[in-house]
């Protein structure tokens, strides 16, 4: 009777333990895929902000006459060089 008891007593700690491991494993393994999202959010919005700050740049050399103005002096360049169009 004794040996039953222990026994059932040790079948319910191994159901628990089993319990108390398998939402700790999920909690882990939550907090993994968590921290996976989180740095591929940060890269798609780190290349997110890169295109965006190069069509900001992009504008202002447009709007500021500069992209117009390297241009040019690439043309006086290859014309200086001896190559006509």
């Amino acid at each position: 009777m004794f040996k039953n008891y222990l026994d059932s007593v040790r079948g319910e700690l191994k159901e628990e333990l089993k319990e108390e491991m398998k939402v700790e494993l999920k909690e882990e393994m939550k907090n993994e895929l968590k921290e996976e999202m989180r740095e591929e959010l940060k890269e798609e919005m780190r290349e997110e902000f890169k295109e965006e700050m190069r069509e900001e740049i992009q504008d202002m050399l447009v709007e500021y006459g500069i992209k117009t103005r390297v241009t040019r002096t690439k043309t006086k360049q290859g014309n200086a060089s001896g190559i006509t169009s």
